[in-house]
């Protein structure tokens, strides 16, 4: 996992290479400008590109850095609300988010203890396919 810039060019975010939402009032592009953080994981191999690909998976992820950090956000405001979006290309997944402290070292820590769901952990490359 390593930290990725966020972009925003005209009314469209990216986290790193990874286009992510267009968000269209400048009060939001400023306010994510300044504590927005991103983050790009990068899969092993082809069981975690699968297991990372999983809604829920990815959904915890974010849920454990708010649950852990705190989160910058309320309600009415989705341009606010994190989101993760995956490189359909080589499975990289980026992550979008607002933490109460922009410390990249503390939201590397936390990921780094998400557990593995046990309805995301799928593993195609040991699955018999019936060659």
């Amino acid at each position: 996992m390593t930290e990725a810039e966020i972009c925003i060019e005209g009314p469209t975010l990216f986290v790193g290479d990874i286009l992510i939402k267009n968000v269209g009032l400048e009060d939001t592009r400023k306010i994510i400008t300044e504590k927005g953080v991103g983050a790009i994981v990068t899969p092993k191999n082809q069981n975690s590109i699968v297991t990372l690909s999983s809604l829920g998976q990815r959904q915890a992820m974010l849920h454990h850095v708010a649950t852990v950090l705190g989160s910058y956000l309320d309600s009415g405001e989705p341009a606010l609300v994190p989101l993760t979006k995956r490189d359909m290309a080589d499975g990289r997944i980026a992550l979008f988010f607002l933490p109460r402290e922009k410390d990249f070292h503390q939201i590397k820590a936390v990921l780094d203890k998400v557990p593995i769901l046990d309805s995301a952990i799928q593993m195609p490359e040991v699955a018999d396919k019936g060659k």
